[in-house]
């Protein structure tokens, strides 16, 4: 993650990453080295953000950042994010592919996509996808089709 800025920045565009989570097992002083040693600012780590400023963030931004980590398996937050604010998507998640949101107008991935078009990408205009597509995902209906596949369990206090 710490190359894309680099990356990012050497093509002229602008951006903000912030690392929330876990200082991981070792001491935050080496932490502020590594990220000293590839020219990253120590503010850029959090120990949480609370989601209001997260998407505050996502409404003043062009494109958001996903960047799945080895072993992770399934989806973040960061695409739907992406969706639902029609924002572009910039992921290493090469399974995204498969989602019947993907386009590769919208999302570039890290990985598969020549990371030398990064720039043409984010200039290019979001397409808008469809609301049918977009309903799959809404929380309510994905409650919905849980309980549907779940007939035996009853959600409907956080369906209403």
């Amino acid at each position: 993650m710490l190359q894309l800025e680099k990356i990012f920045k050497f093509y002229g565009l602008r951006c903000n990453i912030n690392i929330v989570g876990k200082k991981y097992k070792f001491p935050i002083n080496i932490y502020h080295k590594v990220l000293e040693f590839f020219g990253i600012i120590h503010d850029k780590y959090k120990d949480g953000m609370d989601y209001d400023t997260a998407l505050e963030q996502i409404s003043r931004s062009n494109a958001i950042l996903d960047f799945v980590q080895v072993g992770q398996t399934g989806m973040s937050m960061r695409p739907l994010e992406a969706l639902f604010f029609n924002k572009k998507l910039v992921t290493n998640n090469l399974e995204i592919i498969k989602e019947d949101f993907y386009n590769k107008n919208n999302i570039f991935i890290i990985g598969k996509d020549n990371i030398e078009e990064i720039k043409d990408f984010l200039e290019r205009p979001y397409i808008e996808i469809s609301a049918s597509i977009k309903d799959r995902y809404d929380f309510k209906n994905w409650i919905k089709e849980f309980q549907d596949t779940n007939k035996n369990i009853n959600l409907k206090r956080y369906i209403e």
